[in-house]
């Protein structure tokens, strides 16, 4: 164990080192891995507040909430104080500079000719994965050093000796950890895409409003349904898609519960209800769904890819795209399920392959989905085989058979990285290969795959029970939007029924 110049609690039992660890505490010093107070009370760890969200433990007189409550705090500039009045919060950092968090910048409004709004909307993070990832409790020794309302600090600092146990539990419950581990509920409440994107609308939403000096006054406080409804329908008179609106609404409302009770409440105030139910009627958009990668499309671009194959370097990465094709068609898988592969989540047996997918967009808390994948009739075009096939070449075969499945590969080199791909590299892969054979890349994308094993299977008469084990889908209307097209002409109901 450290010292205690290190942050490390010294043993219980001992009314010194009891007596020390209280001046400390007066003293607000932070314990190891926070950053350090401006004042007394330590800062909030870092990271942990989604969309400016501070659980509410604060007490009854402060009046800022009651465990459980969600309030957003728009900050007047950088570096104010929490909810709750505790001051010298750490200063709020960007994804990009480490500090595990994506960050709501305001325009300045110098260059847009804003009236404040933006300023005191500036700083609204959103919590990241990297966050959330690297939350852990406080120890027993964070919490006595930090005086963090641990059993020695309840019990006024009796002589009678804490053992460790009874310390953990007394941190564990102590409302600051009770803070933490809400606010880290709030954080994983959506997944880390759906924050981002919330974090771009609000940050388009206050832009827009700002630059038109709403609300006159640039006061947050006054923003009024009204005003959303504006900036949503400027949305509409831009082009953007239905689905788009009612996603920024989302996410402006996300942003705003907590501060606002017509943001908080289950009900979308009449006037954006209306601006919302209006253009959906006008536009009457029909799903964007991509076309499905049928068969013989599939077929031509394995093809084509192996025709291109002009040295090691290309032999490689043909073995690679090949798969990720296959897999991605028989499998029925997103683009993010394919980048999330790992060579572990495969197991080949007698009759194919079977392929763990840990995650995927219905599955956010990872129960996990196992989905079996047969030998084709022709080898040319079976997955199992092409993936043996890109295992052997790529060297993932042995001791190394673990981490990313899928990784990128140098140009001209005939080795493979370490990391994996994301799925805007799967989708471009998927894209070359559409454009190769001619597909209209408008209407084809990465989850033609997809949505092309799950065509052919319905096509071929596989039950739908059967489809939806494979695809994941949790409905059956949401299955049928991929089967209508397949089987429309299955629907015999018009067959010969005219003048004979």
């Amino acid at each position: 164990m450290g010292t205690e110049d290190e942050g490390s609690a010294p043993p219980g039992g001992c009314e010194e080192n009891r007596r020390s660890m209280r001046a400390r505490s007066d003293e607000g010093s932070a314990p190891p891995g926070r950053r350090e107070s401006a004042c007394q009370g330590n800062a909030p760890p870092e990271g942990l507040g989604g969309i400016g969200v501070s659980a509410g433990m604060e007490s009854a007189a402060s009046g800022e909430g009651r465990l459980g409550e969600k309030v957003v705090t728009i900050s007047e500039s950088e570096g104010n104080a929490p909810p709750g009045g505790r001051e010298g919060a750490p200063p709020r950092e960007s994804a990009a500079s480490g500090g595990g968090r994506l960050e709501v910048g305001a325009v300045e409004s110098a260059a847009s000719g804003a009236n404040g709004l933006e300023a005191k909307h500036a700083s609204q993070p959103y919590g990241s994965k990297a966050a959330r990832t690297q939350r852990t409790p406080p120890t027993t020794e964070e919490s006595a050093a930090s005086g963090a309302n641990g059993l020695e600090s309840a019990a006024g600092g009796a002589d009678t000796p804490t053992n460790a146990a009874s310390g953990a539990t007394a941190s564990l419950t102590s409302p600051r950890a009770l803070e933490d581990r809400f606010s880290e509920y709030l954080t994983h409440s959506r997944a880390e895409n759906t924050f981002k994107a919330y974090a771009e609308d609000w940050k388009g939403c206050i832009a827009w409003l700002a630059a038109r000096g709403l609300p006159p006054s640039g006061d947050p406080a006054e923003l009024s349904p009204a005003h959303i409804a504006q900036y949503l329908t400027s949305l509409d008179l831009a082009g953007k898609r239905v689905s788009t609106i009612k996603r920024a609404w989302f996410g402006i409302k996300y942003a705003l519960r907590g501060r606002h009770e017509w943001a908080s409440s289950r009900q979308t105030p009449e006037v954006i209800a209306t601006v919302l139910g209006s253009v959906a009627r006008l536009r009457q958009e029909k799903p964007a769904g991509k076309k499905a990668v049928t068969p013989g499309e599939l077929a031509r671009m394995v093809d084509l890819l192996e025709a291109e194959v002009a040295g090691p370097s290309d032999a490689l990465r043909s073995a690679r795209d090949s798969a990720i094709l296959l897999v991605g068609w028989y499998a029925m898988l997103r683009r993010g399920e394919l980048s999330a592969l790992e060579v572990t989540d495969l197991a080949f047996e007698p009759r194919g392959m079977r392929v763990t997918i840990r995650h995927s967009k219905t599955d956010q808390a990872g129960k996990g989905l196992e989905k079996p994948v047969f030998f084709a009739s022709n080898p040319t075009y079976c997955p199992v085989l092409a993936t043996k096939r890109w295992l052997e070449r790529a060297g993932l075969v042995d001791e190394r058979a673990a981490g990313p499945l899928f990784r990128p590969i140098p140009r001209g080199s005939t080795c493979v990285g370490d990391e994996g791909m994301g799925g805007t590299a799967i989708w471009a892969i998927v894209k070359k290969a559409c454009s190769s054979v001619g597909l209209d890349l408008a209407t084809y994308g990465a989850h033609s795959l997809r949505a092309g094993g799950i065509t052919a299977s319905a096509a071929a008469g596989k039950p739908l029970e059967q489809i939806m084990k494979v695809s994941g889908h949790r409905s059956v209307e949401q299955l049928l939007e991929y089967v209508r097209p397949a089987t429309l002409f299955e629907n015999e109901a018009t067959k010969d029924i005219g003048p004979k």
